[in-house]
């Protein structure tokens, strides 16, 4: 029982202790990201060419900006998103589509806190706004419809820290690559007056992958 006891209590002093060595590990890392977005865009694709517009790809680029901060194995941060727009020409009639999102992430590091590659899964949740902008070929004036929600936001992520040569920090370049999955909640978020009597829908809903350069600092760098 006594050898059981001071088991015990060795064992919590030692896990005390190196989460106490590892709290000494944080910094942060400022960044831009960029790559494909692989959409489903069935339904708003249906609408557009039931009324003579052509569809909008599938697949799109996007260019955002995040901002993430470690304290140990913990990151939280956020990310700002644009979609770069699609556009589609049938018969002199103009369709595109565009997307805007914000989100704020939890990670958390699966490798050991202060090596300079971390990887390390993330959750978050936002809010995004779309904008379908059509123009038919007898108005000179597209016409906008806007439609907004919220998004969840799941990825894995590979970060690589690099310090500057001939410093005495570890102030450094951030290289990533990110493979994730965005989540709207819903069948996509709905707009009721492109269509009339018909709710068509859309989202940045699918899968997408990012690579990112950035730039940060680590309090902590081990071997």
């Amino acid at each position: 029982m006594i050898w059981s006891l001071l088991v015990c209590f060795a064992s919590v002093n030692i896990s005390q202790s190196l989460m106490a060595q590892e709290s000494k590990v944080n910094g942060w890392v400022s960044y831009i990201e960029i790559g494909p977005s692989f959409l489903q865009h069935e339904g708003v694709n249906a609408a557009l060419d039931s009324q003579g517009f052509g569809g909008i790809s599938k697949t799109y680029f996007s260019l955002g900006a995040g901002f993430d901060a470690y304290r140990n194995r913990w990151i939280i941060g956020g990310k700002l998103y644009g979609f770069m727009v699609d556009t589609s020409y049938v018969a002199g009639q103009e369709a595109s589509l565009q997307y805007q999102f914000f989100n704020l992430r939890l990670g958390y590091s699966l490798a050991k806190p202060g090596l300079a590659t971390r990887l390390y899964p993330t959750v978050g949740f936002g809010w995004g706004a779309a904008l379908l902008r059509v123009r038919p070929i007898s108005s000179p004036i597209s016409e906008k419809h806007w439609t907004a929600g919220a998004l969840m936001d799941v990825a894995l992520n590979l970060q690589h820290h690099t310090p500057f040569i001939d410093t005495d920090d570890n102030y450094g370049v951030s290289m990533g690559f990110s493979i994730g999955y965005m989540h709207d909640f819903s069948q996509g978020w709905e707009t009721a007056d492109f269509v009339p009597d018909e709710v068509v829908t859309y989202s940045p809903k699918g899968f997408y992958v990012r690579v990112s350069l950035g730039v940060g600092v680590r309090s902590k760098l081990v071997d």
